[in-house]
């Protein structure tokens, strides 16, 4: 069972993996080879927008409770990401603000607000959590952010890349230089996270995954999320985030 007040979890999970959304199956996987002189053959593109909003619906799971609804996110690179969570019938459950050090929740249903430091997260979720982490699964871009991976593989279409600090496995597609699968495991806290990307659209900074996917299996169970994006822009001015 998880720990922490069940509503309380949702909307926190919720605002961490924000662009999750509809299953897909996983790349087969492979087994990498060393890194070598290859690794700067493959070019990842990134999105990298100053602002970014974007809506989404939104389907939670855990062993205790199933939850639904619409997500809608506000960005600003390296400062803020602002999400606004409503329930059944379009009532606003929670609101969360991510900043580069902490993340504050205001519970709306049950009232009252939190603040939560990144390790207390990281420990939550099993994996690292960071401001810029979480800004980059936002975008569908990759976490290590060029750093050299010790194994890498090409596989027809996919470049598979192998990180060990913190353990992380990445499917990325030649034909369009976008992560489609991320894989973290923590053998310490026994949990695995595994994030899928799908159904990419043009948009005026690139391509973008509407649908993604998040699976955390721990030792308290396995834990669903998925996504589906209705919108996404990318304004010129910096959106209002109403706290």
């Amino acid at each position: 069972m998880w720990t922490k007040p069940k509503l309380v979890v949702s909307f926190m999970l919720v605002g961490l993996v924000l662009s999750m959304g509809c299953k897909r199956k996983a790349p087969a996987s492979a087994t990498l080879n060393d890194a070598g002189g290859v690794t700067n053959a493959f070019k990842e593109n990134r999105l990298d927008p100053l602002y970014c909003t974007t809506r989404v619906k939104f389907k939670y799971k855990d062993p205790s409770q199933n939850l639904s609804g619409t997500a809608s996110v506000r960005m600003v690179r390296d400062s803020a990401v602002w999400v606004s969570v409503s329930v059944l019938f379009g009532i606003e459950a929670a609101r969360l603000m991510f900043y580069p050090d902490r993340l504050e929740l205001a519970n709306k249903l049950e009232g009252g607000q939190e603040t939560y430091r990144y390790a207390d997260l990281s420990n939550m979720v099993g994996t690292p959590v960071s401001l810029g982490a979480l800004q980059a699964l936002v975008l569908g871009n990759s976490p290590a952010n060029g750093q050299r991976p010790s194994k890498q593989l090409v596989d027809k279409d996919t470049v598979w890349q192998q990180f060990l600090r913190p353990v992380l496995k990445l499917a990325l597609a030649k034909s369009n230089g976008k992560l489609t699968y991320l894989n973290a495991t923590d053998a310490l806290a026994q949990t695995d996270c595994q994030l899928r990307y799908d159904q990419f659209v043009n948009t005026a900074m690139g391509q973008f995954a509407n649908h993604k996917t998040l699976v955390v299996n721990n030792p308290k169970g396995q834990l669903n999320l998925n996504l589906e994006h209705t919108r996404i822009d990318f304004p010129t001015e910096r959106p209002e985030m109403p706290w």
